[in-house]
């Protein structure tokens, strides 16, 4: 089967891919919109406002940079999705990452693993929304605290006063999506030896196996 009658197939075949695999029940156009679209508007507004000191000096100081001898809830958290307003080559470059990195999120989990579904029919992967979404809920509202709680100790230990940035949080999105790529291949490598997915033949066919149709969760 050559390459244009692959991806003649992928498309026709994708509709049941997507609904095998769970992946529709997440809305992604809700996604694409809130990545793409509400996140680097968002970055750039935060950064907007006090530029123009539509946010004063003060409560920017107080509740967007992150102190380390008067640390608050406040600044523990809005400090992670803040820059340095004198320096907009750091925004720019944190919000193309950003952009770039959610892109990678979006097409592993709407077109990777539908193909690899389409291209390994026996391979059991079911993706689990309630912990897709909780996973981002984590990294948005709590994980800023842990970068936080980090920059203070190590901040103190290299003399530093103060920190803000929204690197941190780019990184926690990479390990996920790291972690993503880490758990597919895992799960291939754990059916294929286990005999789940059977191995092709010399004639073209697969071998049955004991097991085959596992589901893994």
């Amino acid at each position: 089967m050559g390459a244009r009658e692959r991806s003649s197939g992928f498309r026709a075949a994708y509709p049941s891919l997507i609904s095998g695999l769970n992946l529709d029940a997440i809305n992604w156009t809700v996604f694409a919109i809130l990545f793409f679209i509400a996140v680097p508007f968002g970055l750039y507004l935060i950064q907007l406002l006090i530029l123009t000191q539509a946010i004063s000096p003060s409560a920017a100081i107080s509740y967007f940079v992150l102190t380390f001898r008067a640390p608050n809830f406040a600044s523990m958290f809005l400090s992670n999705y803040i820059h340095s307003v004198s320096d907009s080559t750091h925004i720019y470059q944190n919000t193309l990452s950003s952009l770039l990195l959610f892109l990678m999120i979006y097409i592993f989990y709407v077109i990777v693993l539908p193909y690899v579904r389409f291209r390994i029919p026996e391979f059991r992967y079911r993706f689990n929304p309630r912990a897709f979404v909780l996973t981002l809920i984590v990294i948005f509202f709590l994980v800023p605290f842990s970068i936080s709680g980090i920059s203070i100790y190590f901040g103190k230990i290299l003399g530093k006063t103060a920190a803000w940035g929204y690197s941190g949080l780019l990184y926690a999105f990479l390990g996920f999506f790291f972690y993503s790529i880490v758990q597919l291949l895992v799960n291939l490598i754990m059916q294929r030896a286990s005999g789940t997915i059977p191995p092709h033949t010399k004639s073209g066919t697969r071998s049955p196996h004991p097991g085959a149709g596992q589901e893994v969760h």
